[in-house]
């Protein structure tokens, strides 16, 4: 799915005050020269929170950086026998704390690797390690 803009305080204020005047979606998607699941989309957010700004997201952050597995993965591939406090030492002296357990995970499917041609940065992230 891709990146959209984020609509501006006034403009979600808008969509909300010409909805309450009656007006349809439509009629308020061509006034305000959006698209009409984008209003229907923020009307459907102010019936159901009674507000129309926007929330932070769910879920939690990514525990490293994509700097940070870029390093994981360039001292694994350089030295297969590193080991998990190495990775940590490293990770925290670069200003990211991790568990011993986590770097587990990360040096595990890149070792395992080592023997597996087509592995690359996509099986980390997709498998939920990162």
């Amino acid at each position: 799915m891709a990146k959209t803009k984020e609509l501006s305080k006034d403009t979600r204020d808008k969509i909300v005050d010409l909805h309450k005047a009656g007006k349809g979606y439509g009629a308020i998607a061509k006034q305000l020269g959006e698209k009409r699941p984008t209003v229907g989309a923020t009307i459907r957010k102010w019936k159901k929170l009674n507000m129309s700004v926007n929330l932070a997201r769910s879920g939690a952050p990514r525990k490293i950086s994509p700097p940070g597995v870029s390093m994981i993965l360039r001292k694994v591939r350089n030295q297969p026998r590193t080991t998990r406090e190495k990775l940590v030492s490293d990770l925290k002296r670069a200003g990211t704390t991790v568990s011993k357990h986590f770097a587990k995970e990360v040096q595990y499917p890149v070792t395992r690797a080592a023997a597996i041609p087509k592995f690359d940065m996509f099986y980390i992230t997709n498998v939920g390690l990162l």
